[in-house]
Order: C-alpha cells, then structure tokens, then sequence
C-alpha cells in the first residue's frame, strides 16, 4: 500500500483537484491522509466529504503548526509500504501510484520523479540514474544543497518531498521528521538525512507531478524572522554531514552556500525595503551574523567564488562596511 499524505492549509481553490488526481489513480491500493493544519476557507469541509465518500481517505484536523508539523502528523498515521507527499494545490499524474508500486519488491529506498508546471507526460518508468555509492551519493547531496539540476532536460526537485517516494519503513526505524522550527529549509534537511540513509536511489525523469506556480511567495517576500531559521538551518545541517562524517567532502560547498544565505539574509531580512528598524539597529543584526562561528568561517571561501563583484560584496560585508552593503542591496 502507499500512503499519500496532503498537508492543507486554506486551499480550498485546488484541494478538489489534488484529490481527485489521487483518486483517478490506475493503481487503487493505497490511503490518501489528509491532515488540515486549521484552515479557515472550506478545506475541511471539502476534506470531510472526500472522507466521508470514500474509506481510503482519511482526514485528521490539528490547530495550525505548520506544514512541517501536518506532514508529520501524516507519517504517524501512516500505514503503507511507500510514502508519497503531495502539497494541497498540486496534482499528481493518473499513473505516479502505479509507477511507485512498480518499484515495491526492488532494492531502491527512493524514487525521485520529474515534475513540471505545464503538461504531466509519463513514459516508460524507466531509470534514468541511481545513486548508491559514497561519490554517487555526494554527487546528489551536493546536488542538493547547490540548487543544482541532476538532468540537463528536464526539471527536477531535490529539495522538496513532492515528486518522490519514500519508504516508510526508513522513515519511522530512523525518526525522521520535519524539522517544525523551520519555516524555510525544512525539506530539503529531511530530503538529505533520507538520502545518506537510504541504500539505493533511484531518478525516473518522468513528469508525473504537477506543481502549481504562486506570484508573491514566501521566496521572494520580506522575511523577518530568516536570521534565527537560517542559524537553526546551517547548524542542523552542519550537525547531518559530521554525523555521516561526510562535512570534509562537502566544506567548501557548505561554505559557499552559506555565502549565499548571508546575502540572501542580507537583501530579504537586514536592508529589505519593508524593513522599519533604524540603520544602527541594522547594524547590530549584522554584527549577529559575524558573532555565529558558521558565518564567520564562510569567509574563507570568498576566494572560492568566480564573480568578482560578489567577491568585494562579502569582503565588504566581513569588514563591516555595512553602507556599502545597503547601497548596493537597494540599488538592485
């Protein structure tokens, strides 16, 4: 059995058609737990009538905690062999089940899927790469923390749970869970301790998952509290490459990716024009993001970057030229 598990929150504009994606599935053997994390639109009215048509569809109701929590609440009310994630506003392709339950009796403790945000398209549910050894492994967690694509044509999400299957079985034997102090970064910390644990990975460039595209999302908005995630994001996932005594491996791009969360901290937190705080108090929050041990040895790797504009952007920044910072976030 495979068990989906739909977080929704406020979605009742796309909750009828993610459902009924699963629904129409040519694969019939699976459950579908659908956990409202305190939704104030018809989502749960909307649930409660799926639930009550059809047993395979189950609805818990929690106060709002978040994604991370409601996915959680998912896997503990999980009983299936395989677990597939999808978000409340997205689709899925009539044979994605169908093409999990293909892998059942194989060796892979993965499935990684294409997805697209145009038309799904579902071939042969062929493998296209595995990743099994040490440098296939790092190849992919590298993948991962880069941003970086595995397949010059066609898209795929590392980072996210959607468009994956997992099996349950490693998630609930190593208590993986979503990590519910993080707003940002939380999927892509459970997709890479499930992936240094997982003995055989398979990507199937296939696009059975549908992903429904939002203007203003949280990505590109002001993010007051992205400081204190970030911290809490950079140690965790420092914490997971040392506890897989991996960290050597991965340093210099760990590092460089740091690189890119001061500035983005910098331009969507500190000097973000919705920002109201005096320069001073800018300032000291900068001051806070030098004082952290994982920040300040990011500087050594400024050397490690190619654009020289972004060079003299962080030698600027660690030397606390932090006007120079702020002309140069408002001028782009």
């Amino acid at each position: 059995m495979i068990s989906v598990i739909i977080p929704v929150y406020n979605s009742e504009n796309y909750l009828k058609r993610c459902i009924n994606s699963i629904l129409d599935s040519t694969f019939d053997d699976f459950e579908i737990i659908l956990v409202n994390d305190g939704s104030t639109d018809k989502s749960q009215e909307i649930c409660e009538q799926f639930s009550n048509a059809d047993k395979r569809v189950k609805l818990l109701n929690q106060e709002n905690a978040g994604a991370s929590s409601a996915r959680n609440t998912g896997i503990a009310e999980s009983a299936g062999d395989w677990i597939v994630f999808v978000d409340s506003d997205d689709y899925i392709h009539p044979r994605f089940l169908e093409m999990v339950a293909a892998y059942a009796d194989s060796q892979y403790d993965c499935l990684i899927f294409g997805y697209s945000s145009d038309t799904l398209s579902s071939t042969e549910n062929s493998i296209m790469m595995e990743f099994s050894s040490k440098q296939e492994k790092l190849m992919l967690i590298r993948k991962t923390l880069t941003g970086e694509n595995i397949s010059l044509n066609h898209q795929v999400a590392l980072r996210t749970p959607w468009s994956k299957a997992f099996r349950r079985r490693i998630i609930i034997d190593n208590r993986l869970l979503f990590y519910t102090q993080l707003k940002i970064g939380e999927d892509e910390i459970f997709n890479i301790q499930y992936y240094l644990i997982a003995d055989k990975i398979a990507y199937v460039p296939d696009a059975i998952y549908h992903l429904e595209l939002h203007e203003g999302s949280i990505m590109s908005s002001f993010q007051p509290a992205l400081l204190e995630n970030d911290i809490f994001f950079q140690h965790q996932l420092q914490s997971t490459f040392m506890n897989h005594d991996i960290f050597s491996d991965l340093e210099t791009d760990f590092y460089l990716n740091v690189l890119k969360s001061i500035k983005n901290i910098l331009q969507k937190n500190v000097f973000n024009k919705s920002n109201t705080l005096s320069f001073s108090e800018k300032c000291k929050i900068c001051d806070a993001i030098l004082s952290d041990e994982i920040y300040l040895q990011a500087k050594k790797y400024i050397v490690n970057l190619k654009d020289i504009r972004k060079r003299m952007f962080f030698s600027a920044f660690f030397n606390k030229r932090y006007f120079l910072i702020m002309l140069f976030l408002l001028g782009n």
